[in-house]
């Protein structure tokens, strides 16, 4: 949507990122996660 912000600041993550977090989900095994702003904090 033009305009939406947060869609204007998506970045996708990296595939094989993707592909540890469903690892992690499929054998249930757990995981931190840990979210940064724009600025990195």
């Amino acid at each position: 949507m033009p305009g939406n912000d947060k869609t204007d600041e998506y970045q996708p993550i990296a595939c094989s990122f993707h592909d540890r977090l469903e690892a992690a989900a499929v054998t249930r095994t757990e995981c931190e996660l840990v979210y940064r702003g724009s600025d990195g904090a």
